[in-house]
């Protein structure tokens, strides 16, 4: 986050220099009026007075401007933040989305668009009045000590305001944006299973459980947004008292002929600029705390982001092994002591029953998910060493729930970036998804998703498998690709695993169809975990079928 900062120190410099003008000529009004009072009325000269006002006219047009100037130069930090801030903490926000042992989200973008505003808006440009406070309550101390003490006085009361309030909401605003991004998760996994909710009946069970949330997070809520406005109150009351005080202390000077009128009307106007920003900073103190929330969550993920230090293979052959690696999800081992090594070209079949952890030792292969002990080595470096966008065009991945993103179809094959036409057809014809492609009325041009093409379980597999092979990648991990195809989809699979068996591409494949197998060079068999069995494919099978033939041997001689 320094290095961030640091990039936007001049610009802030020169606000800063900006503000010290402005304050400055934020005393024209009280001048005038003191010369009004005291030279003027006293006199009875108008060219005093037009020469006066003149001055003043001049020094607020002034005053105008540079205000123009430092409110364009905070909208600038603001902007050129969000530039800079915002892609780092998508792509970092990404990847901690991937990893399920973090309970604690770092951030989100929407902490950069809360800092953002933050110096938009009217909370940053009350922090650099701020600083200029004790100025003003020097000049009143100039006018009469006096007049100074009844000033500072009402800066320490605001003051104190300012930390009881803070000590009374902080833990709660903190407790709103924590239930609130809860209650927002859980609404956005309802609007995912939408269809099971309403074909089973679901949505009064879940509208309640979504109303918990929400009304904790309300409660939270209305508790700090009452006490902030009481102490809102109590300070505005406590500055109405001090107008009256600094008035009936001016009377008092003017009386005893220690001061003039013009310098108590002065004192008045000072005194109301000196403390209008600390005023101002309890009104928008929630926004305060919000930003120095979205500021602490976001150095974590920038200080994260650059002590990473990736390799970027120049190219990538396939060669894999994986050497004893565990898995643990909150305390439950999912993968136990996995080893076993492909060489460059060779398709590795992954059997075994439900919640054996082929799915975990996929996302570990890929490095999606870092395991507890263990490494996992493409080519020789540790899969978790390597940067991703310099890795991803060499590897291509089939989950078994295939999501398409908001774009066309060539977009979605093209892994959202900017298609090549050549590539993008190549592949779909590969996951034989050509023909279908070109039947749509806008063919890869055609938008997905709402609004636009509607594609079965089935055609989306097909899509996510054409955009695994998109860029002729050397390291395929396919976790159930045939599990939503019917039987000439089964059929155009096999075509397109031996295709890539003759490119040498390294395969790792998951699936239930023995059929499948018929493609692999070798086989790992799970159970709980841990391997069973581990070599190549027609040695596994038959020792497989041994089994198979001793354990009926033996159920027939029990019986």
């Amino acid at each position: 986050m320094k290095s961030f900062l640091r990039t936007w120190s001049k610009p802030f410099m020169w606000a800063g220099i900006f503000s010290f003008f402005i304050n400055t000529l934020y005393l024209t009004f009280p001048i005038y009026m003191l010369v009004i009072y005291d030279r003027v009325l006293a006199s009875f000269s108008v060219p005093t007075l037009i020469v006066v006002t003149l001055g003043a006219v001049i020094a607020l047009i002034t005053f105008g401007l540079l205000e123009w100037v430092k409110s364009r130069l905070l909208i600038w930090i603001s902007a050129d933040m969000d530039r800079k801030m915002g892609k780092t903490v998508f792509f970092k926000t990404l990847q901690d989305a991937t990893d399920p042992t973090r309970k604690e989200r770092l951030g989100n973008v929407r902490d950069v668009i809360i800092l953002r505003d933050y110096f938009t808006a009217g909370p940053a440009l009350v922090v650099f009045d701020l600083l200029w406070a004790p100025i003003f309550i020097g000049v009143i101390f100039m006018m009469h000590p006096l007049l100074g003490a009844v000033a500072i006085c009402g800066a320490l009361g605001i003051m104190v305001f300012g930390l009881v309030q803070e000590f009374l909401t902080r833990e709660r605003y903190e407790a709103v944006r924590a239930v609130g991004e809860e209650a927002n998760e859980f609404y956005q996994v309802c609007l995912y299973n939408a269809e099971v909710a309403t074909a089973m009946g679901m949505g009064e069970a879940l509208t309640e459980t979504w109303l918990k949330r929400d009304r904790m997070a309300m409660r939270f809520q209305l508790r700090a947004a009452e006490l902030s406005a009481m102490m809102t109150g109590c300070a505005k009351s406590w500055r109405t008292l001090l107008q009256v005080l600094i008035y009936g202390t001016g009377a008092y000077l003017t009386i005893t002929h220690k001061s003039t009128a013009g310098i108590m009307i002065a004192a008045s106007i000072t005194m109301g600029r000196a403390l209008a920003p600390i005023e101002q900073l309890m009104s928008t103190w929630k926004q305060t705390v919000e930003a120095r929330g979205a500021h602490d969550r976001l150095q974590k993920i920038v200080e994260e982001t650059e002590d990473l230090q990736r390799v970027k293979p120049l190219e990538v052959k396939g060669g894999l092994r994986v050497e004893q690696v565990s898995f643990a999800l909150e305390g439950v081992s999912i993968l136990k002591n996995v080893s076993f090594e492909l060489k460059p070209g060779e398709v590795l079949g992954i059997v075994g029953p439900s919640g054996a952890g082929k799915s975990t030792l996929c996302r570990t292969i890929l490095g999606i998910w870092q395991p507890t002990s263990g490494t996992v080595k493409l080519d020789g470096m540790d899969i978790g060493m390597i940067d991703r966008e310099a890795l991803g065009k060499w590897v291509g991945y089939l989950p078994q729930h295939v999501e398409i993103f908001p774009g066309t179809i060539a977009e979605n094959i093209a892994r959202m970036a900017k298609p090549d036409p050549k590539a993008v057809t190549e592949a779909a014809k590969m996951a034989d998804i050509h023909e279908l492609i070109l039947s749509f009325p806008q063919g890869y041009d055609s938008k997905l998703g709402p609004g636009g093409v509607i594609m079965s379980g089935g055609q989306k597999q097909r899509l996510g498998l054409a955009r695994a092979l998109y860029g002729n990648p050397k390291f395929l991990v396919l976790d159930e690709p045939n599990s939503n195809l019917d039987e000439a989809g089964e059929k155009a699979l096999g075509m397109t695993l031996m295709k890539l068996r003759e490119k040498g591409v390294t395969i790792v494949l998951v699936s239930h169809r023995p059929w499948v197998l018929n493609f692999v060079d070798k086989m790992l068999l799970m159970r709980d975990g841990q391997v069973v069995m581990f070599g190549p494919r027609q040695a596994v099978v038959q020792k497989l079928v041994g089994q198979q033939h001793r354990q009926a041997a033996g159920g027939g001689v029990k019986t």
